[in-house]
């Protein structure tokens, strides 16, 4: 009779979406929306995954804040990413289809947006080339995806090969998504 009751008690809190805590019963909340500094902390398995699986859409005009992922994956990502982040604070979108980066508090280093396929998987992303306006990033080309609201993931590649690599993931926080 107790085993019956255990399964039968068992297979409700399955059914229910509940967990079961140090002798209680808890209903988890709504999932907590995805944040930066999770992002930074994922690996590069985890965050080209996020990126196949991301929606390709325009970033709102603005300033979006940018957190770059160096070392994917590790324990010095965080501080990698908070490091290069006094250099490098991210993306300003304007409305005439281009971006500028916003590093060390100064906007520079202009890009040309565009939808094209994503070097990673042939789906469509946003593309910000800076090879058509800038002769110090012109190898550069980075691609971004809404992996959550308001939040986007990039994956910066390098033409400085027969074949493009991928250099690093970079997560972008628009002020008004």
């Amino acid at each position: 009779m107790r085993d019956g009751v255990r399964s039968l008690l068992l297979a409700t809190v399955l059914l229910s979406g509940m967990t079961l805590g140090t002798g209680t019963v808890r209903a988890e909340g709504p999932p907590r929306p995805l944040t930066a500094e999770q992002v930074v902390r994922m690996s590069a398995e985890e965050l080209e995954c996020r990126f196949r699986n991301g929606r390709c859409v325009a970033m709102p005009e603005g300033f979006a804040k940018g957190r770059p992922i160096w070392i994917t994956g590790s324990k010095l990502a965080m501080p990698a990413a908070r490091l290069t982040r006094t250099i490098w604070q991210g993306k300003i979108i304007r409305d005439d289809g281009t971006i500028r980066n916003r590093i060390l508090g100064l906007p520079i280093f202009t890009a040309e947006l565009s939808f094209q396929a994503s070097w990673l998987d042939g789906q469509p992303c946003q593309v910000m080339d800076y090879e058509p306006t800038s002769k110090i990033f012109a190898a550069v080309r980075d691609e971004v995806r809404e992996i959550a609201p308001g939040i986007f993931l990039g994956i910066t590649w390098l033409r400085d090969t027969p074949q493009p690599r991928r250099a690093m993931f970079f997560v972008l926080a628009p002020r008004n998504p």
